[in-house]
């Protein structure tokens, strides 16, 4: 399991939450940190804080079976990077819903789709996701095809450009 950025837009005390005690790695890219008293339970996740070449940030997701992207209850712009790369890579992405990913995921179709703060939903879709491989390709081929249509680079700019 992997999460990444920095942005303010991170709810990660909402993943910590979800992934307490999960029996499956979890990587999270960011130089954010539970305090100290409420990291019981978090021994398999691992923080990289530090700064990797594209090489190994490209590693670091293929390693990866779900990419989350939680973000706080109200969050108007932020994880669009870290969605994008991971749909890119073909993975199977959880996103918290925000009015921002809603015009990129579509629940269960390119991605799963939770409600914002809520840990036991986002641990509900990680836990469900890391049981089905073939659920998990499903979604990632399907995100895949999304980036490299309706979300490219070319297909965003002409839908900007007819505004």
């Amino acid at each position: 399991v992997l999460s990444v950025g920095d942005d303010v837009s991170r709810d990660y005390p909402t993943l910590m939450a979800a992934v307490r005690g999960m029996p499956e790695d979890v990587v999270v890219k960011t130089k954010w940190r539970p305090p100290a008293d409420q990291t019981a339970g978090l021994e398999r996740v691992t923080f990289r804080p530090e700064r990797l070449d594209d090489r190994t940030f490209r590693g670091v997701y293929t390693g990866a079976k779900v990419v989350v992207v939680p973000l706080r209850p109200i969050t108007t712009a932020g994880g669009i990077n870290g969605l994008f790369e991971a749909m890119a890579m073909g993975k199977a992405v959880v996103v918290s819903e925000s009015s921002l990913t809603r015009d990129f995921v579509t629940h269960g179709e390119t991605g799963l789709v939770v409600p914002p703060g809520d840990p036991a939903a986002l641990r509900a879709a990680i836990d469900g996701l890391c049981r089905d491989p073939a659920r998990r390709a499903e979604l990632g081929r399907n995100a895949r095809r999304a980036i490299e249509g309706r979300l490219s680079s070319r297909a965003l700019a002409e839908r900007m450009a007819g505004f």
